[in-house]
């Protein structure tokens, strides 16, 4: 017999003994206990309608199977085992918890915090946020990390706001509370994956740092770009690939597109404007408007604009004030060091902003009548792009930008269209353009109706932005290290940058919720001093030269990826050291994994970031302490 009784509840465990001292729980009533039948059991009234059973385990299995014939049914209330308030029972929890996380940490998932602004505005390293007054928007700011306080002060002292542009110095302002640096996004990172399926172009990966597996950031987290057996170069941006040939000879145009899935190309769209954050007071010394209209009938204050003429009447995307560039409001404290009086030197332009193309819109456009018609216009790449709502129907078509050779009516492709609800007064028109990827795709209340692509090479590609025809000879000679007659044409500028118009007939109309966005762009840039920290082998020596282009940027360094061969870049390609510019291998991932320069290898992956579990803390009472969770920010990694 056992010293004192044991609870239990429901039932006896079939290992205990019968002549073990036991006590058993069930809920029921104590009268309809039939204690004459069962004298050597003990019944009293528990807690909550419940009877306790006392006496040995034989003699309570069969008085407990009796009661439950009267209609007694075991409590569901966990009862409180006196051995299991022990330290011993608890330190072997504990161990049994902390071996189950490590082998989880070892196997499944692993959680890493992002320490930098490389994939920013993904995913944000430490920062502060910082709040526009004139647009009441707010955003995060990467921090010169190390820096002396007075330098970061400076630079966030006359920041400017994110929806305003580089312009616009001392438009954003700090907090009190937000002036503190947060920490950067907490990530888990599913391990076993890679091991099911193969790695995919645009996955967010956490990786061994090739260049120094072992230093102070042994592991990486960036996007996944290059997949192997291919080559990879970056124009204009974007990202083009070809088949990796044996061979010496290379046909340019077999460079093409890799574009974006729908679920990515969402979450990687950077906000340019939002109107919901016009509050009336985005003006500036300058005369800042996000748009500019061609007459005076047009009110563009606050969250709703409204046309109140009957003439057909447009609005053009106002460049004067801000050009789109792929700027990073993230990086205004970056590359910047002030004077002594606080004055910033080079401006909020670091890196300097480089035009692109790549751009969405969306809003709610409400006509005063049936006949009232939208058409959006871009002008991008000495092309033309139009889609346009009117009557039932949307439709989208492009054309070569040549009018002063051939008229405005000529080179158009067809029309491709989609039937939707008719024009109606009064009723609005949710209408979303994204122009991405050399694709043109087209929502209408959030459904996706119309598509249309085109396949330039990355040869024509370059030649459309630098208005003038580039030869497979001229690039033949760049990737020989020889530089053509005509000059190098990665290094000559944009020839013009994106115009973007919205046309309006049938009177009177309202747009509401207007949105404009830019894509993701990856720069094309030469390398750094950082690229040749490891010893390289004589034959990729030149390669690795910290003031030759980066892996996969110029024809002089193609990206050629081999099999499990993988080139990984941030999101914030300005302010990200990524496979552009690792340079070679440290000595032992060269003799244990792979000696190419730049590439990361399948042995090196740890696995797919894929969720945001522990973002940044907010402050208790709005000034206090940060320890509040940030749960809005929870989120899934596209």
């Amino acid at each position: 017999m056992t010293d004192g009784p044991i609870s239990y509840r429901d039932r006896i465990p079939g290992h205990v003994a019968d002549d073990a001292v036991v006590r058993l729980i069930l809920a029921g009533s104590l009268s309809r206990f039939p204690a004459q039948d069962h004298p050597d059991v003990v019944a009293d009234a528990g807690d909550a309608g419940s009877v306790v059973l006392q006496g040995s385990a034989g003699s309570v299995r069969r008085a407990a199977a009796a009661f439950r014939r009267q209609g007694a049914t075991p409590v569901n209330t966990p009862i409180a085992d006196p051995d299991r308030n022990t330290f011993p029972y608890s330190f072997q929890s504990m161990i049994v918890a902390f071996v189950i996380a490590m082998a989880a940490r070892s196997f499944v998932a692993e959680g890493f915090v992002i320490p930098t602004g490389s994939m920013a505005p993904t995913l944000r390293g430490q920062h502060v946020l910082m709040r526009g007054p004139q647009t009441g928007g707010e955003f995060a700011v990467g921090l010169q990390l190390g820096a002396p306080a007075s330098i970061n002060d400076a630079i966030l002292n006359n920041a400017p706001d994110r929806l305003l542009g580089p312009r616009f110095p001392g438009t954003a302002k700090s907090e009190a509370w937000s002036a503190k640096p947060r920490q950067g996004d907490r990530i888990l990172t599913h391990k076993t994956l890679y091991h099911f399926r193969d790695p995919r172009r645009w996955e967010v990966v956490v990786f061994r740092n090739p260049a120094n597996p072992f230093g102070r950031a042994p592991t990486y987290i960036k996007r996944l770009c290059g997949l192997p057996n291919e080559r990879l170069w970056i124009v204009d941006g974007d990202l083009f690939t070809a088949p990796l040939a044996s061979d010496e000879s290379l046909d340019w145009d077999a460079f093409q597109i890799q574009r974006k899935p729908d679920w990515v190309q969402r979450a990687l769209w950077v906000p340019v404007y939002e109107q919901r954050h016009d509050q009336g007071g985005m003006s500036t010394p300058d005369g800042f408007g996000a748009f500019v209209p061609n007459d005076d009938d047009w009110s563009l204050e606050g969250p709703v604009w409204t046309f109140r003429g009957d003439q057909p009447t447009q609005l053009e995307w106002n460049r004067r004030a801000r050009e789109f560039t792929n700027w990073n409001a993230y990086n205004v404290g970056y590359g910047n060091t002030p004077d002594g009086r606080g004055r910033i030197l080079k401006g909020y332009t670091y890196p300097s902003p480089e035009p692109i193309a790549d751009i969405a819109f969306e809003a709610n456009w409400t006509p005063s009548s049936e006949t009232g018609s939208l058409r959006w216009i871009l002008e991008a790449n000495q092309h033309r792009f139009e889609v346009e709502r009117v009557a039932d129907v949307v439709r989208v078509r492009m054309r070569d930008d040549v009018w002063s050779e051939v008229g405005p009516d000529a080179g158009w492709t067809e029309w491709q269209t989609a039937t939707v609800d008719p024009v109606t007064a009064d009723v609005p028109n949710r209408m979303t353009v994204w122009h991405a990827d050399q694709r043109l795709s087209v929502w209408h209340h959030g459904e996706p109706i119309l598509e249309l692509s085109y396949d330039w090479s990355a040869r024509e590609r370059l030649g459309y932005s630098r208005k003038r025809l580039i030869t497979s000879d001229e690039l033949d000679a760049l990737r020989q290290g020889e530089m053509p007659s005509t000059g190098d044409p990665v290094e000559a500028p944009v020839a013009k940058s994106a115009v973007l118009k919205l046309e309006f007939t049938g009177g009177p109309c309202v747009l509401e919720d207007v949105q404009v966005a830019r894509d993701l762009y990856h720069r094309a840039q030469q390398n750094n001093d950082r690229t040749d920290s490891n010893p390289a082998r004589p034959d990729i020596l030149d390669r690795c030269r910290p003031t030759g282009w980066g892996f996969g940027t110029h024809p002089s360094n193609l990206a050629e990826l081999g099999p499990d061969q993988f080139l990984m870049m941030g999101d914030n390609s300005g302010a990200s050291h990524d496979g552009r510019f690792l340079g070679a291998p440290s000595p032992f991932v060269a003799t244990m994994v792979d000696e190419s320069p730049y590439v990361v290898h399948r042995d090196l992956l740890v696995g797919r970031a894929w969720c945001v579990y522990f973002p940044w803390l907010l402050p208790l009472g709005g000034s206090g302490p940060a320890v509040v969770p940030n749960i809005g920010e929870l989120r899934l990694i596209r």
